[in-house]
């Protein structure tokens, strides 16, 4: 899906938002009183901006909004500085002295782009009186700046409906995916809330497609919504169970074998045969006279013979199966082995021992 039919999907979806803020609002749209400021553009976008500001006069006059002009709120200002303010900075102090229960902003921007053709954005901003300030905006699609300046200002007031922020905005290609911050399932995409000041992990997750996680660090007294825009990658078509159990097989990680010879058995049994080897040797040679040293027999002692074959026997044998053991024998790791395999035709254990 491309990026462009992506956006125009989720501003379809965004429809029902449309009319839930037009309901919302038409209640004290009655009474409510709008300063609209002058249009705003970019080099190059003077004619756009006006075309933009024109779509979103007509937008709140449906709204049956009050519109204040600019003129007007010069003149209830009482001349000085405050009656030139064009900017944001000064909007609230010029609302009051209007009389007027919320200033508007319309701009048109260039965003950063590859080539010559740069993206344009219709920035909505509202302003309380008490300073509470509310951002929308919308990227312009095949030209239709009416249409970007409307997407935009429902934006505005939607975060407006919201109440004053730190807002956290997340959108997603495709759209409709679940969102859930810090583990706890919000609402869908494209999605938009208050969020407390600090960091918090936004998860993205739709069926087909891999989650997706972010962290977004929302600044103390942030007024700009932080906002997340994330691609979901879909996830390989579901395989074959007989697929299935061949990955996992092909993927059966087992503990390399150590080539180097076991050195504590047959050390063991080596000593051990040395040992009774030895015992047997000196055996034998005590066998004869005790003599004096005047060379006089005056002690006989016998061997028994049949004992004395009996330890060198299990001498030699006790030394060749220590070298054996170390000829022939596995490495350290050559253990009982046991090993299990799960797959969704059933589980199975197997044991070597």
């Amino acid at each position: 899906m491309r990026a462009t039919e992506a956006l125009v999907l989720s501003r379809g979806l965004g429809a029902l938002l449309t009319l839930v803020v037009l309901v919302l609002t038409a209640g004290r749209a009655e009474a409510e009183v709008v300063l609209l400021m002058p249009a705003d553009g970019d080099d190059g976008l003077a004619a756009h901006a006006i075309t933009a500001h024109a779509a979103v006069a007509r937008a709140l006059e449906a709204q049956g909004v009050e519109l204040l002009s600019y003129a007007a709120a010069r003149e209830r200002a009482g001349g000085g500085e405050l009656a030139e303010c064009r900017k944001l900075t000064c909007s609230a102090e010029l609302c009051k002295k209007a009389g007027a229960e919320l200033v508007m902003l319309v701009a048109v921007r260039k965003l950063e782009g590859e080539g010559k053709a740069k993206p344009r954005e219709v920035q909505v901003t509202l302003v309380e009186p008490t300073d509470a300030r509310f951002f929308g905006r919308a990227t312009v699609l095949q030209g239709d700046f009416s249409a970007a300046a409307r997407e935009a200002l429902l934006d505005a007031r939607a975060y407006q409906l919201l109440g004053p922020g730190p807002h956290v905005r997340v959108e997603s290609t495709p759209p409709g995916a679940d969102v859930a911050i810090d583990d706890e399932l919000v609402g869908e995409t494209p999605y938009r809330a208050v969020i407390p000041p600090g960091k918090h992990t936004v998860e993205v997750r739709l069926d087909g497609y891999k989650t997706q996680a972010q962290m977004v660090d929302i600044p103390r007294g942030a007024q700009q919504p932080a906002r997340l825009a994330i691609e979901l990658e879909a996830r390989a078509l579901a395989a074959t169970n007989e697929e299935i159990e061949a990955d996992i097989d092909a993927a059966t990680v087992a503990a390399p074998k150590d080539d180097s010879r076991p050195i504590a058995g047959a050390l063991l049994f080596g000593v051990l045969g040395v040992g009774l080897i030895t015992y047997d040797i000196v055996l034998i040679a005590g066998t004869g006279c005790e003599r004096t040293d005047l060379g006089t027999c005056t002690k006989t002692s016998e061997v028994d013979v049949p004992f004395a074959v009996a330890i060198g026997a299990a001498g030699a044998a006790a030394l060749g199966a220590g070298i054996l053991w170390f000829a022939l024998g596995g490495g350290d790791n050559d253990e009982p082995g046991v090993s299990a395999r799960i797959s969704p035709l059933g589980g199975e254990i197997r044991a070597r021992f």
